[in-house]
C-alpha cells in the first residue's frame, strides 16, 4: 500500500520543496523502492509459508532500500528537505529489512525453512 500511496499522492498538496524533491525523484530511485516494498512482501510472505526463497527475497528488499536511500540521502537534497528527522524511516527500514534477512539466513540454517 504504500507503493500505491507515495506514486500515487496529490503532488500539489505538498510544500513546495517537498513537491520538487518528489517530482525530482529518477525513475531508478522509485524501481529501488518497488524493489524494496514487493521484495520485502515476497519475502515475509516466503518467512511465514516457511520457504527457503525468502532468504533471496530479504536480500534483494535490502538492497532495494539501499538503492532508494541513496538517492533520498546522499544524491538527492532529502536532508535539506526532511532535516535531520527525515532520516529516522530511511535508517529504521534499512534496520529493520537487514534484520528480516539476517532472521531467514538464519532459519534457513536452522533447517526451519524448506
Amino acid at each position: 500500500m504504500a507503493f500505491v500511496v507515495q506514486t500515487t499522492m496529490d503532488l500539489s498538496t505538498l510544500p513546495e520543496a517537498q513537491r520538487e524533491f518528489h517530482e525530482g525523484t529518477p525513475g531508478w530511485a522509485t524501481a529501488g523502492f518497488a524493489v524494496a516494498v514487493f521484495g520485502g512482501a515476497v519475502g515475509c510472505l516466503g518467512l511465514i509459508l516457511r520457504k527457503s526463497w525468502s532468504v533471496i527475497m530479504l536480500i534483494v528488499c535490502v538492497i532495494g532500500i539501499a538503492v532508494q536511500t541513496s538517492h533520498a540521502i546522499f544524491l538527492g537534497n532529502g536532508i535539506e528537505v526532511f532535516g535531520t528527522k527525515g532520516l529516522i524511516m530511511p535508517i529504521a527500514t534499512f534496520g529493520i529489512g537487514v534484520a528480516l534477512a539476517w532472521f531467514a539466513r538464519y532459519a534457513k540454517g536452522r533447517r526451519w525453512l524448506t
